[in-house]
């Protein structure tokens, strides 16, 4: 069967808000970072820009930067784990007092290719053509702003004043260089810093999954086993998943939030926190699929534990939504149920395996510089 062309969409993540201001924490020689000896490689050979890859590598050091937190305790990396995907392998992450963030935290990676039309997020925008967007909800457009959030946020990182970070990390003996090779000068800025995680993040890229291999093998007999061809078989086609989920190398996903079931009356609101339509109440964007077996558990609120799960949920669990998408509804409007048989479950499973990078999860450009 012949790839397909689909749609465009949405994604990724972070947050806002309080705490008290703290003394400047100077690092132990063993908590140096092990900087990379090259550049980092963000661009392929045959477009080398050293000025994005001396941004990038400064991102990477920021992004597994405990110092970001309050009480040195968290960063960006602290919930979005290389192993896991850049997702976090609990339900919910803890924050810098060990407090609970209220949603599951989302994968970070392949973000320029995750666009989506959001109502209410950019007014006016979306007859034109599409845009990012990130969170859950959809709530933040600009990746710039999106990095900062988290480093307010009174549960994750609890900086009431950014600000007074720039202290902090100018004491630090390895960011003044950094920095003056990412900017040209040492003058430590929150757009600066904003940038160069934003930078980091847009380079983590999945690109070498076997079913990248067997896409880009046009299909060849053997680089699937028959199980995995025959879950991504019913994948594309009985049972039509990609009207939300592309699997395929770029991976644009759905170009918009979906409420699929998971609650008659969702508790959390979703998208109608952003456009006050009741209608919008558990509409949420569609995750990326890129290392999914490893991003467990599923869902906003992180209820489902295994894959296993969230294929029984679209077998016989999704619930009738006043807000439901229409793909998941029944001729008569009601909730569809698709009765999956076992051996479509278990292919359906290992199709999905097929998206695992591995590469990704080891691949010293996106690795911790921190850890020794």
């Amino acid at each position: 069967m012949k790839t397909q062309h689909l749609f465009s969409a949405l994604i990724l993540a972070g947050m806002l808000q309080s705490c008290q201001k703290e003394a400047t924490v100077l690092p132990t020689a063993a908590s140096q970072p092990k900087l990379p000896e090259q550049a980092f490689a963000y661009y392929p050979a045959d477009h080398h820009d050293s000025l994005i890859n001396h941004k990038a590598t400064l991102g990477r050091v920021l992004f597994y930067e405990k110092r970001l937190s309050l009480n040195n305790s968290v960063s960006c990396g602290s919930c979005h784990k290389q192993t896991s995907g850049f997702a976090d392998n609990a339900q919910f992450s803890r924050g810098l007092n060990n407090e609970l963030t209220e949603r599951n935290s989302m994968p970070v990676m392949n973000l320029p290719t995750q666009f989506g039309v959001f109502p209410g997020i950019a007014p006016g925008f979306n007859d034109m053509f599409m845009t990012r967007a990130f969170f859950w909800d959809g709530r933040e457009r600009d990746l710039r702003n999106l990095v900062t959030r988290p480093i307010a946020n009174h549960i994750e990182m609890g900086i009431d004043d950014p600000a007074s970070l720039l202290p902090r990390l100018q004491a630090l003996p390895y960011y003044p260089e950094l920095v003056k090779k990412a900017f040209g000068d040492e003058q430590i800025t929150l757009n600066r810093l904003a940038d160069a995680i934003a930078v980091f993040m847009e380079s983590i890229q999945s690109r070498n999954t076997k079913f990248d291999r067997y896409i880009a093998q046009s299909q060849q007999p053997g680089i699937l086993t028959a199980q995995e061809e025959s879950g991504y078989q019913v994948f594309i086609g009985k049972y039509n998943c990609t009207q939300c989920h592309n699997p395929f190398p770029g991976e644009y996903i759905s170009p918009e939030p979906k409420n699929i079931g998971l609650d008659e009356y969702s508790p959390d609101p979703g998208l109608a926190t952003i456009t006050g339509n009741e209608q919008d109440r558990g509409k949420f964007k569609v995750p990326i699929l890129r290392n999914i077996a490893l991003t467990a558990p599923y869902m906003h609120d992180g209820r489902f534990s295994t894959l296993e799960e969230v294929i029984d949920h679209y077998s016989e669990g999704i619930k009738p939504s006043a807000g439901l998408s229409e793909a998941l509804r029944d001729p008569q409007g009601g909730a569809r149920k698709m009765h999956i048989p076992d051996n479509d479950k278990r292919a359906l499973v290992a199709f999905l395996h097929t998206l695992t990078d591995y590469e990704l999860l080891s691949d010293p450009r996106f690795s911790d510089p921190f850890q020794k």
